[in-house]
């Protein structure tokens, strides 16, 4: 829970307020709050759970299982961050600094999740799919899935 509230903080007080996106899933849920007004605490599950559904079969129940939890951690920190003004002041008019800075709260907040062996990029599914078909590596499979969605 610890990585998913680091990246949710960054995602919230960083990249969503200095207009900073990014790919994949959590691009997607940028997307929708920007344009739609859709809050991010709920357009997280709704999308992940799409991509739950159409990961099941190639990755199993128990990994699911154990994934949805950072699922429902990160859109509960979410909600809550949504409740309070930014807490960081704006990098609008300095976008590389807000990269750099949002770049490292969601690296930090990722790197927690994905060394407890939970995934909370759901795209990435893809990736982890492809790893056990091919023997390409990570890195490379990884900027495939970028560059597809």
């Amino acid at each position: 829970m610890c990585g998913t509230a680091i990246c949710s903080f960054g995602i919230y007080n960083v990249h969503d307020q200095s207009g900073i996106t990014e790919g994949g899933a959590l691009g997607l849920v940028l997307l929708l709050n920007h344009w739609f007004d859709i809050p991010s605490s709920l357009a997280t599950p709704i999308i992940d759970i799409v991509c739950y559904v159409l990961a099941f079969r190639a990755l199993g129940r128990k990994f699911l299982e154990v994934s949805a939890i950072s699922t429902l951690s990160m859109a509960m920190f979410f909600r809550i961050w949504e409740h309070f003004p930014p807490v960081l002041p704006s990098l609008e008019d300095k976008p590389l600094l807000a990269a750099l800075l949002g770049a490292l709260f969601i690296g930090v907040g990722v790197g927690i999740v994905v060394k407890n062996v939970v995934w909370m990029e759901p795209v990435y599914f893809m990736v982890i799919i492809f790893l056990k078909r091919e023997t390409s590596n990570y890195c490379t499979l990884t900027q495939r899935t970028d560059k597809t969605v």
